[in-house]
């Protein structure tokens, strides 16, 4: 049975206990500025959200070098078939704030990535977006907000390494448009499918949004139409993203005054590819109205 006392004697600052028999704290294996290692009382299972190192009690005390003394028995079986706690179940109690508010963000690095810059990325607006860093992961962190740019969660884009490029963080993207609060609104947006799609698009001045993919629902085309009357859809320039372009752009006729078709370059593959401003513009200039037939 894990106590307060006993992690206090670890040295591990405990900001509360939950109705469920977790205590939220601050992680002892990093500089964490938010709570965001949870540790389960009854099993002395326990993850933190921030780095994600995981483990048992014994695990934990051995990491921290702590008191002999405060070691468990070896884990018996029922114990081998529970689970680490969830963050989204610690964000339904009642008495926990969810991590997706502003301070969550200070888990991570105030620092723009390299690989940002090898893309052309400027650090302006790296910084105008509010991405961040996590270095034990060696993830750029994506904020994602509703067009009142309230905080619905993060997405990762892991820089090298194995696995998924881009890893949702505990949201649903279908159900977000990423970077909708910047647009400004009355002007034309950029329907595109990646974030890095919308960050240039930015910088060469141009309202933009991110679907996360190639399709479109409902919840978002009526999110796009409180901020604009007139929408351009890019979607990549493969096979998928050309397959898929009409489909989006049928979804958006009706709620719209305009919908146009962008036509890239045969060398260029989305607007996160393009290093010279006059390129969009010139796509911009040449946009073909669509016609649902």
């Amino acid at each position: 049975m894990v106590t307060q006392e006993k992690l206090e004697k670890l040295g591990i600052r405990v900001k509360s206990r939950m109705n469920s028999g977790n205590f939220m704290c601050w992680c002892p294996l990093h500089k964490d500025h938010n709570p965001s290692f949870a540790i389960s009382e009854e099993t002395g299972l326990w993850i933190c959200f921030a780095c994600g190192r995981k483990g048992s009690w014994n695990v934990l005390v051995h990491e921290l070098k702590g008191d002999p003394a405060l070691l468990e028995e070896a884990p018996n079986e029922r114990l081998a078939r529970l689970t680490f706690p969830k963050l989204e179940d610690l964000a339904k109690e009642d008495n926990f704030t969810t991590l997706w508010e502003e301070p969550y963000l200070d888990i991570f690095e105030k620092r723009i990535s390299g690989y940002l810059s090898y893309r052309g990325v400027d650090t302006k607006v790296a910084i105008a977006f509010g991405l961040r860093f996590d270095p034990h992961k060696n993830h750029i962190i994506f904020p994602v907000r509703d067009r009142e740019g309230t905080l619905q969660g993060v997405v990762r884009r892991q820089v090298g390494g194995r696995g998924p490029k881009y890893i949702i963080d505990n949201f649903t993207k279908s159900m977000t448009l990423f970077g909708i609060h910047k647009v400004q609104p009355d002007k034309p947006v950029i329907v595109l499918e990646g974030l890095i799609d919308v960050l240039k698009a930015y910088q060469f001045g141009y309202n933009a949004v991110a679907l996360q993919g190639t399709s479109i629902n409902s919840y978002q085309v009526e999110q796009l139409s409180f901020v604009t009357d007139e929408v351009w859809v890019a979607l990549d320039n493969d096979e998928a993203g050309r397959r898929e372009q009409r489909n989006v752009a049928r979804r958006l006729t009706g709620g719209f005054r305009r919908v146009y078709l962008l036509r890239y370059p045969p060398t260029v593959k989305d607007i996160g590819d393009i290093t010279d401003k006059s390129v969009l513009d010139q796509m911009a200039q040449y946009r073909v109205p669509f016609t649902n037939h």
